[in-house]
């Protein structure tokens, strides 16, 4: 959901920020994106916001073949033996007029995961869709759960090492270790 901008003369060189609905280099959209988001009172000076603006290029959302070339690089970076782990966006649809549809560019590039996922060894999925169903699970936004989903992806996360490397580690064995952490501690 973050706007992409590339750099004019290196274009190698890519960053990302905001919304890509709301192109930073544009002060109007720059000044909505900023109240929709609650950035605080001392944002980026105009100086900086030039510069920027004289360097970067915006190019908008990452594109699904720009997903995948990325996804890629990185699994190119790691060892064989690494588990990449990759969490994917909630298919759930809400009423938010700032951000209409965002659901369905979840579910297209939740399908480049879920492709790449099931097309390279050691990497595995953390859908958030087992457990986030319904827009009351959301908060303020749909990349934002409430508090108690987090645990559920944390379990996940343990079961997916878990399975992957044979531990037989249970996330109760993980939680009683984690009791004795704290009752030693206080």
């Amino acid at each position: 959901s973050q706007a992409v901008y590339q750099h004019t003369e290196k274009s190698y060189l890519r960053v990302t920020y905001g919304d890509y609905d709301l192109p930073f280099t544009n002060p109007e959209t720059r000044d909505l994106g900023w109240k929709k988001y609650n950035i605080p009172e001392d944002p980026p000076n105009n100086e900086f916001l030039s510069r920027f603006k004289e360097n970067f290029e915006f190019i908008g959302a990452i594109s699904e073949d720009r997903l995948k070339s990325n996804l890629e690089w990185i699994r190119e970076k790691l060892d064989d033996g690494t588990l990449l782990i990759l969490m994917n966006g909630a298919e759930v649809q809400i009423n938010n007029n700032t951000e209409p549809d965002r659901h369905e560019r979840h579910e297209r590039m939740n399908k480049v995961v879920a492709d790449f996922v099931n097309n390279n060894s050691k990497t595995q999925l953390l859908d958030v869709n087992k457990f986030i169903d319904s827009p009351e699970d959301l908060t303020n936004n749909i990349r934002h759960y409430r508090r108690e989903y987090h645990k559920n992806f944390s379990e996940e996360a343990v079961n997916i090492i878990d399975q992957e490397f044979k531990l037989n580690t249970s996330v109760n064995q993980i939680q009683r270790a984690k009791n004795l952490v704290q009752y030693r501690a206080s």
